[in-house]
């Protein structure tokens, strides 16, 4: 007996996700009964694949049948016409597997027969795999590198088309070119170590082969280029910077620029920028040191701008400019809280450059010092009731004095109060032969 088919065929490809899938076709076709165990009577059959499992080269790849309409009779599958990727084969139970082998687009159409019957229904796949390929890690095919930069199992290239299983051995293949001095290349790893010690670039030409059981996969050949750079200038002065009168500073810079071509860096102030007397910036190493001889008012805190120029034996020069505060250690009379017999604030806590007393009429009190804030074994001091710093053109008062040695003040309040009476109280500190002044303001209410 004769059958008739009528299929209808959808393919769908998957290239654009590089992986590949059986089009998921349905088919349906009488298949006519023969006698001898047919029953006398057609079957209507729909075949088709579901399912189909994505896979790479070296990669297990199977597909489930999906059949109806056999009645218990045992199907038979074979591949009717096209091509399956090498490495899967179709099963007489319509089973598709095997272990892919090599890239490619591939057409294959699966004829299915049935023991007793004529005829045939077939279904179409489309199979895409890519290949196993090399990729630089970067989209560009040039990867920077820094010189004097160490570079420790760095990996240039990614792998395409591959998952990891275990077992797996691989092995790169330098087929051309050379590395930047420094560095050397893991051929069972794909990476980098070493430090990159010279300006230029190079390119190697390279190849990975995997090796999964009795199996093997080479990628095609692919170039990438080095291209060995200095580093971006970066210069800090870390852990910068507070200076005291008299006291020996020095500031050192800290860069991240390595000189590999016997390259250059000079330190410049910036415009305008003046450090505090005694202070001086060498120009080659950029060190910033001496012994401070006083703060002026004007620039203090001091912003500094220093500029670090690289110049390169081109000719080339790159800069930067990195902008910190010298500030001074204000020296201060502290005069403890115990001693005033009257409630008083000092501003800020820590660094007591003001001092705020609330006193009542008529009271007399003796305020001898205690710790100089900011002083040193060593110093001499001599105090003077001033101006206060922070309302100029006021009136002092007369009732108000301190021992030029001690620093004691003695006051007696006038019975009418001390309503925001403001002095100075000047402090003159002597250190390793240099003078420093500094002005304690206080506010007596």
């Amino acid at each position: 007996m004769d059958i008739n088919v009528g299929e209808a065929v959808s393919r769908a490809r998957t290239a654009a996700s590089r992986t590949w899938r059986g089009a998921v076709v349905g088919l349906a076709a009488a298949l006519v009964g023969c006698g001898g165990g047919g029953g006398g009577h057609d079957l209507t059959v729909e075949f088709s694949y579901a399912g189909v499992a994505e896979t790479q080269v070296l990669g297990a790849a199977g597909a489930q049948p999906s059949i109806s309409g056999l009645e218990g009779n045992a199907p038979h599958c074979s591949l009717q016409s096209g091509t399956l990727p090498p490495g899967l084969t179709v099963q007489s139970d319509c089973t598709i597997a095997g272990i892919v082998t090599q890239a490619g687009s591939y057409d294959a159409t699966i004829q299915l027969t049935a023991d007793h019957y004529s005829g045939s229904v077939t279904t179409a796949l489309d199979f895409v795999v890519p290949a196993l390929a090399l990729v630089p890690a970067i989209e560009s095919s040039t990867q920077p590198l820094s010189v004097g930069a160490p570079e420790s199992a760095f990996a240039p290239f990614v792998i395409a088309g591959y998952t990891p299983t275990a077992g797996d051995v691989l092995h790169f293949t330098v087929v051309s070119g050379s590395l930047p001095a420094g560095l050397t290349f893991d051929d069972t790893r794909g990476t980098l170590s070493g430090t990159p010690v010279t300006l230029g670039t190079t390119q190697i030409t390279a190849h990975l082969t995997v090796t999964r059981g009795s199996l093997t996969a080479t990628t095609a050949d692919t170039t990438l280029a080095f291209a060995v750079i200095e580093p971006t200038l970066a210069v800090s002065y870390p852990n910068c910077c507070t200076a005291a009168v008299g006291v020996p500073f020095t500031a050192t810079p800290v860069s991240s620029f390595v000189d590999a071509t016997n390259a250059s860096i000079a330190y410049a102030l910036g415009t305008g920028v003046t450090l505090p007397p005694g202070l001086a910036l060498d120009p080659a190493t950029g060190v910033i040191s001496g012994t401070p001889s006083d703060f002026i008012p004007s620039i203090t805190p001091n912003t500094i701008a220093v500029v670090a120029t690289a110049v390169l034996p081109t000719g080339a020069e790159t800069a930067t400019t990195m902008f910190f505060q010298i500030a001074e250690t204000g020296i201060y009379p502290f005069y403890p809280v115990s001693s005033l017999g009257a409630a008083s604030t000092y501003s800020p806590s820590a660094d007591p450059e003001a001092l705020s007393v609330t006193t009542t009429p008529g009271m007399t009190i003796t305020w001898a010092p205690g710790t100089i804030y900011g002083g040193l074994p060593g110093d001499s001091y001599h105090f003077a009731i001033v101006a206060s710093p922070f309302s100029s053109g006021l009136p002092l008062p007369s009732w108000v004095s301190v021992d030029p040695s001690s620093g004691i003040v003695t006051a007696t309040v006038p019975s009418t109060g001390a309503a925001g009476v403001r002095f100075g109280l000047e402090i003159t500190v002597t250190r390793n032969g240099a003078s420093y002044t500094q002005t304690q303001g206080w506010v007596l209410n």
